[in-house]
């Protein structure tokens, strides 16, 4: 049997086990927080990648829905003033015609 230091009543052997399990604890703990960062930077990664997607899906459409609208109609003249949607941002254009009904939500989804 291992003999104990001054003053302590705890074997030398007996310490060293439970150091030794403390120290496998805290790598396991460890390895699973690792792998836990893993998942989630990769989770971030592709979030912002289908983000960047989306986004420039709806830039697409508004873009699309613009053009569509500033192109002059049979009926329409080159008129040089300036138009009430202009100044505006492509989402207040695009809010203003689903507004007025010449564009519906549904239509928006069927385009792509």
């Amino acid at each position: 049997m291992p003999v104990a230091f001054e003053g302590s009543s705890t074997p030398i052997a007996k310490k060293l086990s439970r150091l030794q399990q403390s120290r496998d604890k805290w790598k396991v703990k460890y390895a699973q927080l690792k792998l836990r960062i893993r998942v989630v930077e990769e989770q971030a990664r592709w979030l912002q990648a289908n983000r960047d997607q989306w986004k420039a899906k709806a830039e697409a459409l508004q873009a699309q829905l613009l053009a569509q609208n500033t192109e002059p109609g049979p009926d329409q003249g080159k008129n040089t003033e300036p138009g009430p949607d202009q100044g505006k941002t492509p989402r207040q254009n695009l809010w203003q015609l689903k507004a007025s009904g010449r564009v519906t939500s549904s239509a928006l989804i069927a385009s792509d």
